[in-house]
């Protein structure tokens, strides 16, 4: 038997014939077959779960959700109304994601908190990271215990950890933020630099190398 279903539609997942377990996150990798889940929200459709996803019983999708080919979505994960799950995504340790946000194919998210209308690029991992509202985060990044503010891009290939950055800050490509260091309010680190273990950037400056040294002139204040 691939699934059966409980009282109010809620998808509940068996093992199957040869399934496997996802080596580094523990989880197995279950066919289930389509079905209508209880709403949490009070408008929309409801989610449109593909066949070979996986959405344990005590999860909540809201309405409108698009849970895409070989995703997982774990014990009392929460996706709001209107996300968009991409394929082979991994939802683990009760991570919650905002309404109308995008979790692109290939991510892996374990715990924290994604903020409505937000974006996690293909390949990106983030743990225990809380973003804010309409922020976004490239492909194939390293994200880790961070705080992420409201209207923020964060580059692909980026690696923080322990690190905080504020709303409407930019994260160039390849950056390396170490623990401790903090990015304030519309500040920009360029692409491919290291922002040095608890180092703080000032609101609205610039993290540059000039001749090998470190530069941080102000820029335009963001609108």
């Amino acid at each position: 038997m691939i699934c059966t279903l409980q009282s109010g539609g809620a998808i509940v997942g068996q093992l199957i014939d040869g399934a496997t377990i996802d080596a580094e996150y523990e989880v197995p990798i279950i066919e289930v077959v389509s079905a209508q889940i209880e709403p949490i929200f009070e408008v929309g459709e409801v989610p449109n779960v593909h066949p070979t996803a996986f959405v344990h019983p005590t999860a909540k999708l809201g309405l409108g959700t698009e849970v895409c080919e070989g995703t997982y979505v774990a014990a009392r994960v929460i996706v709001g109304a209107g996300s968009n799950i991409g394929p082979n995504v991994r939802l683990l340790k009760e991570v919650v994601v905002g309404a109308g946000s995008t979790i692109y194919g290939g991510a892996r998210l374990l715990g924290g908190v994604i903020g409505p209308l937000s974006t996690v690029g293909a390949g990106s991992k983030l743990i225990k990271t809380v973003m804010g509202v309409n922020s976004h985060i490239g492909t194939e990044c390293d994200i880790r215990r961070t705080t992420i503010g409201d209207d923020t891009n964060v580059g692909d290939n980026v690696t923080t950890d322990g690190v905080t950055i504020k709303a409407e800050a930019e994260i160039g490509d390849g950056a390396t933020l170490m623990s401790g260091s903090i990015v304030e309010y519309g500040s920009e680190v360029y692409a491919g630099l290291t922002v040095p273990k608890d180092y703080v950037i000032p609101e609205c400056g610039l993290f540059c190398l000039v001749n090998g040294q470190i530069w941080q002139p102000k820029r335009k204040r963001p609108l």
